[in-house]
């Protein structure tokens, strides 16, 4: 197992002029074979989601500073419906509880990536929604919250609520502690 790695460790110039929000604009590729980014042996799409495009995020930064990442192994997952429902992020984000009254708005504004179009024809999302098990956080093992995707996991719980097309299962990258 590597050495704790922290969000703030990863809050280095050399690494923060890399990712996409910091003007660095470095290829995806480039930016996870960095080192620090290496060591934690992340799927690309999880480092792409949480490293790559919100690094400087401060609900982020705040929500996860005593999360060790290297601690944290990630898996897609296909889970049923019922486990989104109830399903919130972090504590400093409130966010999440706005999209569900505005899922359409939302789906809309999407409209060019094809967004609308996959819920219509699959009841789902286009890129799986990363949750973390809060047992990684010291919380309650197995009961998961959204680390990013709080769009795409309001969008369901909106469309769920109003009856509209939804799938049963849910793929998502799934962090559990090691």
């Amino acid at each position: 197992m590597s050495s704790p790695t922290f969000l703030r460790d990863l809050q280095q110039p050399h690494i923060v002029r890399e990712v996409a929000g910091a003007g660095g604009w470095t290829s995806l590729e480039k930016f996870a074979a960095l080192p620090e980014v290496a060591a934690l042996g992340w799927p690309l799409e999880v480092v792409q989601q949480w490293l790559y495009d919100h690094l400087e995020w401060g609900e982020f930064l705040r929500d996860y500073a005593a999360l060790d990442l290297s601690a944290v192994v990630w898996t897609r997952e296909y889970l049923p419906l019922r486990e989104f429902l109830p399903m919130t992020s972090g504590s400093t984000d409130d966010y999440m509880a706005t999209v569900p009254d505005m899922h359409e708005h939302w789906t809309h504004t999407r409209r060019f990536i094809g967004v609308p179009a996959a819920w219509e024809d699959t009841g789902t999302w286009l890129v799986p929604p990363l949750l973390l098990d809060l047992g990684c956080l010291g919380g309650s093992a197995g009961v998961l919250q959204v680390v990013e995707g709080r769009t795409r996991v309001g969008i369901l719980q909106g469309r769920t609520r109003d009856g509209l097309n939804v799938a049963g299962h849910h793929a998502a990258w799934v962090g559990r502690p090691c």
